[in-house]
């Protein structure tokens, strides 16, 4: 959405405490605010899917999945073992691992539709708002800074008192 890469900081390489420091900076192209909103946005949005999900699947019957995908490797098959709450892991036993998967196992299209929605989802809200961010996001021009004391004499303001009872044009 927003391309990006890290690149190497000012200070990357500098010797440091016996070691050397690692600065690496995101650079976007002048729109690092906009990535960084875009991103808190994005992070909210994956705790607030995650909690609602994990409510919907906690009040759910217990199951269990043997998903089984292609690796990279050509040749090997990777196995995964998906056990839907915590009432279907109080049906598995280490020791009757498979067959206690087997009892409980359900069917995969329901995992895979879960997924599926889910994904479609995410990529939905991301993309409303990158779009919604280029359109009316302002970034802040200046970073709040300190808050500074400013520290006065007890005459200072009775010199300027009578600096603006006086009339420069008078002289």
């Amino acid at each position: 959405m927003i391309p990006s890469s890290y690149v190497e900081g000012p200070n990357h390489g500098e010797a440091r405490d016996g070691g050397f420091l690692w600065d690496y900076q995101l650079d976007a192209g002048g729109h690092e605010p906009q990535l960084e909103e875009l991103r808190r946005r994005w992070y909210q949005y994956q705790q607030d899917a995650e909690l609602a999900l994990q409510k919907v699947i906690a009040d759910a019957p217990p199951y269990a999945y043997i998903l089984r995908d292609e690796s990279l490797v050509p040749g090997e098959i990777n196995v995964n073992f998906v056990i839907h709450n915590e009432k279907a892991m109080r049906k598995i036993r280490w020791r009757t691992f498979l067959a206690d998967l087997r009892a409980i196992e359900g069917n995969n299209k329901d995992v895979e539709s879960l997924i599926k929605r889910e994904t479609e989802s995410a990529l939905r809200f991301i993309g409303e708002q990158h779009q919604d961010i280029r359109k009316n996001y302002i970034p802040p021009d200046i970073e709040p800074g300190r808050k500074r004391k400013v520290v006065m004499s007890s005459g200072a303001l009775d010199d300027l008192e009578r600096l603006s009872r006086e009339d420069p044009l008078d002289d």
